[in-house]
């Protein structure tokens, strides 16, 4: 007995069995909910890592010598890592990291990881320790929200309850860091005044250990007494504001002053506090950043329910949250499979006119997707922005395999009044075109989904989901259909008869002319050739995707007060509030170092702000108030997360590199006032900004009593800058403690002067050292970028400034240029090859399902053939073809062998006939029935993703209007290619 007679016989001896077990298989779901994996994206390998590295207080020149040449140079060494950039400014430097393609991920962050350890000991004093990050260079922080500051509770009650809040979330399972700006923590300034502490002989070196020391407290351990154990542990000298000012420096031979005769103290915000606002009103912000691999969903409902225990006393308001874009996806493929399985049922009816038929197909696709769900959890395959794609389009698939088993054995049943051989024999007939539809289908998906190229992780969720929604359509189709069938009475009577109209009899009477499909394929090919030729750029890799949002980074570039930056922020909020009356314009302190900057001058600030209509903002305006000379404005477009998980996007770009940065420099500026107004057409990456470096370097002095302490010197420049971090004032309520320096025209620029400060020597006398140092000065630059050791600046857009680059490498400069156009054209011939190689494989598969070589062959050319006119109809009606329309036309083929294969069936079951057309006939009588109920079902299915369209939805999209197109053209070759075909290659019994 065959295997399919003994599947049937054992439905029909044990049905009931069979339906208890399909119950305990839909209530098993309930039970493996919590093992089914959400994320917002799938764990995609990284093919980009960055290391980020602080050096405070020294110059680009420096960091780029001393710190980002040699890390690089020892980075490069690594056998994962394709090309390095790097990027010095003041204090900073950024690594950024491309691995080769099919580099493993862990094994080349556990290389890092030691490279770096090791690294540790041979880098300059006063590094920062390595941070390692990857993907893009910009990551949004998954959750925001923020709470305004004027609420009806106390200080204390107010921060008290935001640091309950924070703690709250910070204990969340999967959140990993909780950023908090703008909460008016206290922090005391110690503010020493520079010609006052001239008069002293005392050095800010050892000002600053006295004050240090006394601000400390301590256990000195425990001494044994006679009858008990005792701590001895001694105070700090130091715990209040009073004290402070009344605190004693001593300098030697019984000598001292108090603090507030040389310095003043006082309680400040910082300024990154003063200009965290929303909407123009003072707030507190908070970033919550998580662990991609956790479930996003349940994190946010967490999140928010912790708000909402805080709404009656700080009102928080939500800002952004990432989930909302996986719960958008989540009710568009709910909706997506209302309105598939609705039309699909509908079409069904209508082609049966009977309720039966449509019943058992829907409880068939029904347990489609519930062995779906069970593959999903069993191979670990996350539910996520990416997956629900391609579930999205298996869903208007899932009907075919079913149709076709149901109308087989419903056609085979009104011959048969035994059930079971009319269901035996009805799987038996179409067993085979299910069979070489469903593995020709995830044959030619292999190549995509294991050949190492950029895209391969992103597909790799969509591919995978696609095969296991055939596989579940296939199983059910040959178990659920045959069991519905056999289970409960079906009806004999007529049916199609919507496919008895004159118009469905007249296609399949109608004869293939070959001279009318010849000059159609002529025409067909001429216009494809001119849209070739005269319309590539309609092809792209992935459709550019829309910011969500925009963020403005603004730095000053000399030192502002902050009463002038708080005026520019006021009237930025004014003109923002009148170009868009309905966003929320977010105002933060932007930090490139994680440090805390408590001067008190202008800080560089973000202006953010999200669901912004491009173009429809006119910049000019609300950015009015900034002085481009005094200023420096970055823009950054804020993507969303399923754009930001895309591999890569090819952008027009030339490199030019050179030895010496100057040369590079100098070349930028002549590009920039050339004639040729190269703004208008695109942009560089960057431009540096031109500082003046002065070396000091000391001349000897016999006098040992003159020589500078350099240390002191140091101090006293850093100091005049930047106020430096001493300690914690109190234990309970602790406040942090900063110096700073103040002189004379402290908010005034002194770019223009070569005074010198003042400072002590080692005898601590204060001295003036314009006469001690020789000084040389120099040009610099506030940052420089260096690939593969050489520097380089890049040109964003037009490339029609390759015109200008001619000679430049006489002069000792090399160029690169990366052209969007070659890089599409280059990623499409790889696909091309992918294909190729996708049809051998079916090719293979097809020759063993088949036991022929020639067979397969012309099955092969005719799918290629309906590929080629695909590809046709997709350039003449789709404005632009990208990744998801080659998706679904990868998923075409298996569906075109499934239709040939069904053809090739009927025609060797009717090879007993002599007369060729009436042999085509026959076997379009017997087909055009299946067939238009499968395309039917299909294309009903995918409509509803085709002509509803949300934000987001476009790759998905692309899939489902390509197999309509598709399916549409598929009527034609089934019509007419295939008899034509079939007649003259396959007459015989091969």
């Amino acid at each position: 007995m065959k295997p399919i007679d003994q599947l049937v016989y054992s439905f029909r001896k044990h049905k009931h069995l069979c339906w208890v077990g399909l119950i305990f298989i839909t209530v098993s779901i309930f039970f493996r909910m919590d093992q089914l994996k959400i994320q917002l994206l799938p764990n995609l390998s990284p093919l980009k890592y960055y290391v980020t590295t602080s050096f405070s207080n020294h110059s680009a020149e420096v960091v780029d010598l001393t710190l980002s040449l040699p890390m690089s140079n020892r980075i490069s060494s690594l056998k994962s890592v394709n090309q390095i950039k790097t990027y010095s400014s003041h204090g900073f430097s950024r690594i950024e990291i491309e691995l080769n393609l099919g580099s493993t991920s862990w094994e080349f962050k556990e290389e890092l990881y030691q490279l770096l350890f090791e690294l540790k000991n041979e880098l300059p004093l006063g590094v920062g320790l390595p941070k390692v990050s990857s993907g893009k260079e910009y990551q949004n922080p998954f959750f925001e929200f923020t709470i305004k500051k004027n609420t009806f509770l106390s200080k204390t009650q107010f921060f008290y309850n935001i640091n309950q809040m924070k703690y709250k979330i910070e204990r969340i399972p999967g959140v990993v860091e909780v950023k908090k700006m703008g909460d008016h923590n206290p922090t005391v300034i110690v503010s020493l005044n520079e010609s006052k502490l001239s008069l002293y002989p005392i050095k800010l070196s050892d000002l600053e250990y006295q004050f240090t020391s006394a601000i400390k407290s301590g256990s000195l351990g425990k001494i044994s007494e006679v009858d008990q154990e005792s701590e001895i542990k001694f105070d700090s000298e130091i715990k209040s504001l009073d004290e402070i000012q009344k605190f004693p420096f001593h300098f030697g031979d019984g000598k001292w002053i108090q603090l507030e005769n040389i310095a003043s103290a006082s309680i400040v915000s910082l300024p990154s506090d003063e200009i965290v606002e929303i909407n123009g009103q003072r707030s507190v912000y908070f970033a919550v950043y998580v662990d991609c691999s956790k479930n996003p969903l349940e994190i946010s409902n967490q999140i928010q329910q912790i708000l909402e225990e805080y709404d009656d006393t700080l009102q928080p308001k939500v800002y952004s949250d990432s989930s909302i874009e996986l719960k958008s996806q989540i009710s568009q493929f709910l909706f997506f499979l209302t309105l598939s399985l609705f039309f699909a049922s509908l079409f069904s009816y209508l082609m049966y006119r009977q309720w039966f038929p449509v019943i058992c197909l829907l409880v068939s696709v029904l347990f489609s997707l519930i062995f779906f769900f069970h593959l999903l959890v069993s191979f670990s395959l996350s539910v996520n922005l990416l997956s629900l794609s391609g579930i999205s389009v298996g869903i208007g698939m899932l009907f075919d395999a079913n149709n076709l088993i149901y109308y087989s054995i419903q056609s085979t049943n009104t011959q048969n009044k035994d059930k079971v051989i009319a269901v035996t024999n009805g799987i038996s007939n179409v067993f085979i075109s299910l069979f070489s539809s469903c593995l020709t289908t995830i044959v030619v998906l292999f190549p995509l989904l294991f050949y190492a190229h950029e895209w391969r992780d992103f597909f790799y969720d969509i591919g995978l989901s696609v095969i296991l929604l055939i596989l579940s359509s296939l199983f059910t189709s040959v178990t659920i259909v045959p069991l519905f069938f056999l289970s409960f009475s079906g009806s004999n009577g007529r049916s199609f008869h919507f496919l008895e109209a004159p118009i469905f009899k007249r296609i399949v009477k109608i004869s293939s002319n070959r001279l009318q499909i010849l000059i159609i394929f002529v025409i067909f090919g001429f216009v494809l050739i001119s849209n070739f030729k005269w319309g590539f750029n309609k092809f792209q890799i992935f459709p550019k995707p829309n910011p969500i949002g925009q963020l403005i980074q603004v730095s000053p570039m000399e030192k502002i007060s902050m009463k002038e930056e708080r005026f520019i922020i006021q009237e930025i909020q004014k003109k923002f509030e009148q170009e868009y009356p309905n966003q929320q314009l977010l105002i933060l302190p932007f930090f490139e170092k994680d440090e805390i900057d408590a001067k008190q001058f202008a800080i560089p600030f973000l202006l953010k702000w999200y669901e912004s209509e491009s173009g429809s903002t006119n910049d000019t305006e609300v950015f009015f108030p900034i002085n481009a000379k005094r200023w420096n404005l970055k823009r950054i477009n804020l993507q969303s997360e399923l754009a930001l998980s895309l591999p890569f996007l090819p952008t027009d770009s030339v490199m030019v590199f050179n030895e010496r940065w100057e040369k590079l420099v100098e070349w930028m500026e002549t590009m920039l006032v050339s004639n040729l107004n190269l703004n208008s057409k695109g942009k560089f990456d960057s431009i540096p900004n031109v500082i003046q470096m002065k070396e000091w370097k000391s001349n000897l002095f016999l006098n040992p009593e003159l020589l500078p302490d350099l240390d002191d010197l140091k101090q006293n420049v850093l100091l005049k800058n930047t106020p430096k971090y001493i300690g914690m004032l109190g234990i309970e309520n602790p406040i942090p403690i900063y110096f700073e320096l103040l002189g004379s025209n402290n908010f005034k620029s002194e770019k223009n002067s070569n005074q010198l400060p003042t400072f002590k020597s080692h005898s601590k006398e204060s001295i003036f050292p314009d006469a001690l140092f020789r000084m040389k000065e120099k040009k610099s630059y506030s940052e420089y970028k260096r690939e593969a050791g050489k520097f380089y600046i890049e040109w964003l857009g037009d490339l029609s400034i390759e015109k200008n680059l001619k000679g430049l490498e006489e002069e000792g400069f090399q160029y690169k240029i990366r052209s969007e156009k070659n890089e599409t054209i280059s990623f499409y011939c790889i696909l091309f090859v992918l294909l190729v190689f996708s049809f051998l494989f079916i090719y293979l598969v097809l020759v063993g399902i088949f036991e022929s070589f020639f067979r397969p062959f012309i099955y092969l050319s005719i799918s290629l053939l309906y590929s080629i006119a695909v590809l046709f109809c997709l350039v003449i009606l789709v404005p632009e073809i990208h990744f998801g329309h080659y998706m679904g036309l990868i998923v075409l083929i298996g569906l075109s062998l499934d239709s040939i294969s069904l053809f090739g069936e009927r025609w060797e079951y009717s090879k007993n006939i002599k007369n060729r057309k009436e042999k085509i006939q026959k076997v379009l009588e017997w087909l055009t029935k299946p067939i238009i109920l499968n395309v039917g079902t299909t294309f009903f299915g995918l409509l509803p993703v085709v002509l509803i369209v949300f934000p987001g939805s476009e790759f998905v999209r692309a899939i489902a209007v390509t197999i309509c197109i598709g399916i549409l053209v598929s009527l034609f070759f089934i019509f007419k290619i295939y008899p034509l075909v079939f007649q003259k290659y396959l007459n015989l019994n091969v």
